[in-house]
Protein backbone atom coordinates (compact mmCIF):
# COMPACT_ATOMS: atom_id res chain seq x y z
CA UNK A 1 0.00 0.00 0.00
CA UNK A 2 2.62 2.28 0.76
CA UNK A 3 4.24 1.83 -3.11
CA UNK A 4 1.00 2.59 -4.33
CA UNK A 5 0.74 5.23 -2.17
CA UNK A 6 4.06 6.68 -3.34
CA UNK A 7 3.03 5.96 -6.75
CA UNK A 8 0.05 8.02 -7.34
CA UNK A 9 2.01 10.66 -5.33
CA UNK A 10 4.23 10.62 -8.08
CA UNK A 11 1.22 10.59 -10.63
CA UNK A 12 -0.35 13.94 -8.99
CA UNK A 13 3.24 15.71 -9.11
CA UNK A 14 3.67 15.00 -12.53
CA UNK A 15 1.74 17.75 -13.23
CA UNK A 16 4.48 20.15 -12.50
CA UNK A 17 6.22 18.87 -15.94
CA UNK A 18 3.99 20.29 -18.25
CA UNK A 19 3.82 23.69 -16.15
CA UNK A 20 7.04 24.06 -16.09
CA UNK A 21 7.49 23.70 -19.43
CA UNK A 22 5.05 26.02 -20.46
CA UNK A 23 6.02 28.86 -17.97
CA UNK A 24 9.83 28.14 -19.74
CA UNK A 25 8.29 28.74 -22.68
CA UNK A 26 5.16 30.77 -21.52
CA UNK A 27 6.09 33.88 -24.03
CA UNK A 28 5.68 32.12 -27.00
CA UNK A 29 2.60 30.25 -26.01
CA UNK A 30 -0.41 31.05 -28.68
CA UNK A 31 -3.37 31.43 -26.49
CA UNK A 32 -4.85 28.20 -26.32
CA UNK A 33 -1.73 26.55 -25.14
CA UNK A 34 -1.98 29.18 -22.55
CA UNK A 35 -5.10 28.70 -21.58
CA UNK A 36 -4.01 24.59 -21.29
CA UNK A 37 -1.44 26.18 -19.14
CA UNK A 38 -3.55 27.77 -16.88
CA UNK A 39 -5.58 24.14 -16.53
CA UNK A 40 -2.61 22.89 -15.52
CA UNK A 41 -1.80 25.14 -12.75
CA UNK A 42 -5.52 25.34 -11.73
CA UNK A 43 -4.83 21.21 -11.35
CA UNK A 44 -2.62 22.11 -8.47
CA UNK A 45 -5.26 23.75 -6.79
CA UNK A 46 -7.62 20.92 -7.76
CA UNK A 47 -5.45 18.56 -6.06
CA UNK A 48 -5.14 20.84 -2.71
CA UNK A 49 -8.50 20.96 -2.43
CA UNK A 50 -9.44 17.28 -3.02
CA UNK A 51 -6.89 16.83 -0.14
CA UNK A 52 -8.67 19.26 2.21
CA UNK A 53 -12.21 17.93 1.35
CA UNK A 54 -10.85 14.12 2.19
CA UNK A 55 -9.57 15.55 5.60
CA UNK A 56 -13.10 17.52 6.02
CA UNK A 57 -15.96 15.37 5.00
CA UNK A 58 -14.02 11.96 4.02
CA UNK A 59 -15.15 12.68 0.38
CA UNK A 60 -13.49 14.64 -2.60
CA UNK A 61 -16.65 14.28 -5.16
CA UNK A 62 -17.51 18.04 -5.90
CA UNK A 63 -14.07 19.38 -6.54
CA UNK A 64 -14.50 16.17 -9.11
CA UNK A 65 -17.53 17.41 -10.56
CA UNK A 66 -16.11 21.24 -11.34
CA UNK A 67 -12.31 19.49 -12.37
CA UNK A 68 -14.17 17.71 -15.31
CA UNK A 69 -16.11 20.99 -15.98
CA UNK A 70 -12.97 22.67 -16.66
CA UNK A 71 -11.32 19.86 -18.50
CA UNK A 72 -13.52 19.57 -20.99
CA UNK A 73 -13.86 23.12 -21.55
CA UNK A 74 -9.99 23.50 -21.89
CA UNK A 75 -9.56 20.87 -24.28
CA UNK A 76 -12.17 22.27 -26.13
CA UNK A 77 -11.37 25.66 -26.30
CA UNK A 78 -7.62 23.72 -27.51
CA UNK A 79 -8.91 21.52 -30.16
CA UNK A 80 -12.21 24.34 -31.24
CA UNK A 81 -8.90 26.91 -32.04
CA UNK A 82 -7.21 23.95 -34.67
CA UNK A 83 -10.49 23.45 -36.18
CA UNK A 84 -11.74 27.15 -36.45
CA UNK A 85 -11.53 26.75 -40.17
CA UNK A 86 -13.99 23.65 -40.15
CA UNK A 87 -17.55 25.91 -39.75
CA UNK A 88 -19.18 22.67 -39.49
CA UNK A 89 -16.94 20.68 -36.92
CA UNK A 90 -16.93 24.56 -35.17
CA UNK A 91 -20.37 24.00 -35.11
CA UNK A 92 -20.91 20.68 -33.72
CA UNK A 93 -18.07 21.26 -31.04
CA UNK A 94 -20.80 24.15 -30.03
CA UNK A 95 -23.31 21.53 -29.75
CA UNK A 96 -22.11 19.28 -28.24
CA UNK A 97 -19.94 22.09 -25.35
CA UNK A 98 -24.42 22.44 -24.37
CA UNK A 99 -24.92 18.77 -23.92
CA UNK A 100 -21.95 18.69 -21.95
CA UNK A 101 -22.94 21.57 -19.80
CA UNK A 102 -26.35 19.79 -19.72
CA UNK A 103 -25.05 16.53 -18.67
CA UNK A 104 -22.70 18.29 -15.93
CA UNK A 105 -25.60 20.09 -14.33
CA UNK A 106 -27.64 17.10 -13.98
CA UNK A 107 -25.16 14.52 -13.35
CA UNK A 108 -24.07 16.98 -10.20
CA UNK A 109 -27.19 17.75 -8.96
CA UNK A 110 -30.00 15.12 -10.24
CA UNK A 111 -28.65 12.09 -10.96
CA UNK A 112 -25.77 11.51 -8.68
CA UNK A 113 -25.54 14.59 -6.89
CA UNK A 114 -22.14 16.55 -5.86
CA UNK A 115 -20.73 14.00 -3.62
CA UNK A 116 -21.08 11.19 -5.63
CA UNK A 117 -18.72 10.15 -8.56
CA UNK A 118 -19.97 11.72 -11.56
CA UNK A 119 -19.81 9.06 -13.95
CA UNK A 120 -22.33 10.59 -16.50
CA UNK A 121 -20.53 13.65 -17.13
CA UNK A 122 -16.72 12.17 -17.12
CA UNK A 123 -17.45 9.37 -19.66
CA UNK A 124 -18.96 12.12 -21.73
CA UNK A 125 -16.20 14.39 -21.34
CA UNK A 126 -13.58 11.41 -22.25
CA UNK A 127 -15.49 10.47 -25.15
CA UNK A 128 -15.72 13.81 -26.58
CA UNK A 129 -12.14 15.00 -25.45
CA UNK A 130 -10.77 11.33 -27.28
CA UNK A 131 -12.97 12.33 -30.21
CA UNK A 132 -10.93 15.34 -31.04
CA UNK A 133 -7.61 13.88 -30.77
CA UNK A 134 -8.81 11.45 -33.39
CA UNK A 135 -10.42 13.99 -35.35
CA UNK A 136 -7.02 15.64 -35.30
CA UNK A 137 -5.13 12.70 -36.75
CA UNK A 138 -7.73 12.17 -39.61
CA UNK A 139 -6.97 15.84 -40.77
CA UNK A 140 -3.27 15.37 -39.87
CA UNK A 141 -2.59 12.39 -42.26
CA UNK A 142 -4.91 13.93 -44.85
CA UNK A 143 -2.48 16.71 -45.22
CA UNK A 144 0.01 14.18 -45.25
CA UNK A 145 2.25 16.35 -42.65
CA UNK A 146 4.31 13.43 -41.60
CA UNK A 147 8.06 14.33 -42.07
CA UNK A 148 6.38 17.71 -39.53
CA UNK A 149 4.11 16.54 -36.94
CA UNK A 150 6.68 15.54 -33.89
CA UNK A 151 7.66 19.54 -34.24
CA UNK A 152 4.06 20.45 -33.66
CA UNK A 153 2.46 20.72 -30.30
CA UNK A 154 -0.95 20.08 -31.14
CA UNK A 155 0.19 16.60 -32.49
CA UNK A 156 1.95 16.08 -28.60
CA UNK A 157 -1.34 17.51 -27.02
CA UNK A 158 -3.28 14.95 -29.04
CA UNK A 159 -1.16 11.57 -28.31
CA UNK A 160 -1.48 13.00 -24.77
CA UNK A 161 -5.05 12.43 -24.87
CA UNK A 162 -5.22 9.41 -26.77
CA UNK A 163 -3.39 7.83 -24.05
CA UNK A 164 -5.26 9.04 -21.25
CA UNK A 165 -8.63 9.09 -22.12
CA UNK A 166 -8.20 6.48 -25.00
CA UNK A 167 -6.97 4.21 -22.05
CA UNK A 168 -9.07 5.85 -18.93
CA UNK A 169 -12.35 5.70 -20.72
CA UNK A 170 -13.82 2.54 -19.21
CA UNK A 171 -12.62 2.87 -16.03
CA UNK A 172 -14.30 6.05 -15.71
CA UNK A 173 -17.83 4.58 -17.26
CA UNK A 174 -17.87 1.76 -14.52
CA UNK A 175 -15.85 3.57 -11.36
CA UNK A 176 -18.92 3.74 -9.49
CA UNK A 177 -19.27 0.45 -10.29
CA UNK A 178 -16.38 -1.10 -8.57
CA UNK A 179 -16.61 1.73 -5.67
CA UNK A 180 -19.64 0.04 -4.68
CA UNK A 181 -18.27 -3.38 -4.98
CA UNK A 182 -15.28 -2.20 -3.33
CA UNK A 183 -13.03 -4.43 -5.73
CA UNK A 184 -9.60 -5.28 -6.28
CA UNK A 185 -10.13 -4.02 -9.95
CA UNK A 186 -10.57 -0.42 -8.60
CA UNK A 187 -7.03 -0.29 -6.99
CA UNK A 188 -5.55 -2.14 -10.72
CA UNK A 189 -7.62 0.54 -12.54
CA UNK A 190 -6.41 3.14 -10.38
CA UNK A 191 -2.63 2.56 -10.66
CA UNK A 192 -3.25 2.35 -14.39
CA UNK A 193 -4.91 5.86 -14.44
CA UNK A 194 -2.13 7.37 -12.38
CA UNK A 195 0.48 5.56 -14.54
CA UNK A 196 -1.66 7.14 -17.89
CA UNK A 197 -1.41 10.16 -16.15
CA UNK A 198 1.94 10.49 -15.61
CA UNK A 199 2.73 9.44 -19.44
CA UNK A 200 0.46 12.63 -20.63
CA UNK A 201 2.07 14.75 -18.64
CA UNK A 202 4.88 13.85 -20.35
CA UNK A 203 3.38 14.21 -23.84
CA UNK A 204 1.91 17.90 -22.65
CA UNK A 205 5.19 19.06 -21.37
CA UNK A 206 6.82 17.86 -25.04
CA UNK A 207 3.67 20.35 -26.53
CA UNK A 208 5.29 23.37 -24.83
CA UNK A 209 8.62 22.42 -25.79
CA UNK A 210 7.33 22.50 -29.37
CA UNK A 211 7.39 26.59 -29.05
CA UNK A 212 11.61 26.24 -27.96
CA UNK A 213 14.02 28.08 -29.78
CA UNK A 214 15.35 24.43 -30.40
CA UNK A 215 12.27 23.14 -31.81
CA UNK A 216 10.44 26.18 -33.31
Amino acid sequence: MLLRAIFVWLSQASILLPIISGLINYRRLTTPFRALLYFFLASIGFEVQSIVLIDLYHNNMPGLHLFTFVEFLTFSFVFSVFFRRKKRLSQLMIVNAILFVLLAVADAFFVHGIWQVNTIARSYSSISILGYALIYFYFMFRLDERNYTIEHPMFWVSVGTLVYFGSNTLYFIFREDLIARGSTALLIGGSIHALLNIIANFLYAQSFRCFSPKTA
